[in-house]
């Protein structure tokens, strides 16, 4: 008897296909690549169709370069939706790296060793 896992959309053109359906649900995944190759707008991309599919999405990273200026970029593409930062979709930095910063109505919280 063969079992078939649950999958998630990924919201990137092809990839669903080649992956068999989409991405495993419930599996973490590490994307790495040279600088530029487009992970961040990928994982991106891959989280706000998800955020459009009725899901919550949590997205940790290890940015170098601040939020302000990542979701600069990321509004010029047409799946970001700046209003779901903060409800829908929030975004984890390790101590270190740049803090959330959605914006004056959801403003930055430290993040500890504990996440509630």
């Amino acid at each position: 008897m063969t079992q078939s896992l649950s999958r998630i959309i990924s919201g990137v053109d092809g990839l669903d296909e080649v992956l068999g359906g989409g991405l495993v649900e419930g599996a973490s995944y590490i994307v790495q690549g040279q600088p530029g190759a487009g992970k961040t707008i990928m994982a991106n991309q891959v989280a706000f169709a998800n955020v459009r599919a009725g899901r919550k999405v949590l997205y940790i990273t290890l940015l170098a370069e601040t939020h302000d200026r990542l979701f600069q970029v990321l509004g010029t593409l047409d799946f970001f939706d700046r209003s779901q930062l903060g409800i829908t979709i929030n975004s984890l930095s390790f101590p270190g790296h740049p803090r959330v910063d959605f914006s004056a109505a959801c403003p930055p919280r430290r993040v500890t060793a504990s996440c509630s």
